[in-house]
């Protein structure tokens, strides 16, 4: 014989309604929460990331903005120098007689230009040479000073006695430029002379010079 509890009957069947419909809501969430689910994981990576590459930021530069780097800009190219017109011409012909005396033998001083030319008494106050000229071609000059009472004449006497032998033409003749000066002038084949006697300063003085013609 089967024996039914009808008091407990109405309450077992109460609770299999409520896991049913229990069962019912479960199945009906899941796609629901399933979904929840997976935007909390995707906003929780997107957090992560955003911080790690904070993090790397912070750690290359901390507390500075990046910097730009601005563009290079190249240099402008430069002009050619222009020619000096100054500069010597490597081309230019050089002076005649380089090539055939080398050693400039034929510019020697001529055998009466020295600073003994007027005697121990008489004192070579300065000795000079002009630069060469377009001919290569210079002078040369010596500035005398003369023992106290040597007049004109007398120092134009011993220029003559050292000069005229060499250049047969020398002339004596006052100067017009300065009276009571004496001027000599005369010219050889290779080099013409000046020579002038004449006091400056209360000092007798004899200026003896000549100048390459070739």
């Amino acid at each position: 014989m089967i024996l039914v509890d009808f008091e407990r009957g109405p309450c077992l069947r109460r609770n299999a309604a409520r896991a049913s419909f229990a069962t019912a809501m479960k199945l009906r969430s899941a796609p629901r929460l399933a979904g929840l689910i997976a935007i909390a994981l995707l906003g929780a990576c997107t957090c992560h990331t955003e911080t790690a590459a904070s993090k790397a930021a912070a750690k290359a530069d901390p507390g500075k903005a990046p910097t730009k780097v601005a563009p290079t800009k190249a240099d402008p190219p430069t002009k050619a120098d222009a020619p000096n017109p100054d500069a010597p011409n490597p081309d230019a012909p050089k002076p005649a007689g380089d090539a055939a005396d080398p050693l400039g033998e034929r510019f020697v001083d001529p055998l009466w230009f020295r600073k003994e030319m007027l005697g121990a008494d008489a004192k070579a106050m300065d000795v000079s040479r002009s630069g060469r000229n377009e001919q290569g071609l210079f002078s040369s000059q010596i500035l005398f000073e003369l023992p106290a009472g040597t007049t004109p004449e007398q120092c134009a006497d011993k220029l003559e006695a050292k000069v005229k032998p060499d250049v047969a033409n020398l002339l004596r003749a006052a100067d017009e430029k300065a009276p009571g000066r004496l001027k000599l002038t005369g010219d050889t084949d290779r080099y013409r002379v000046t020579m002038m006697c004449g006091e400056a300063k209360g000092v007798m003085r004899a200026y003896v010079g000549y100048e390459w013609l070739n």
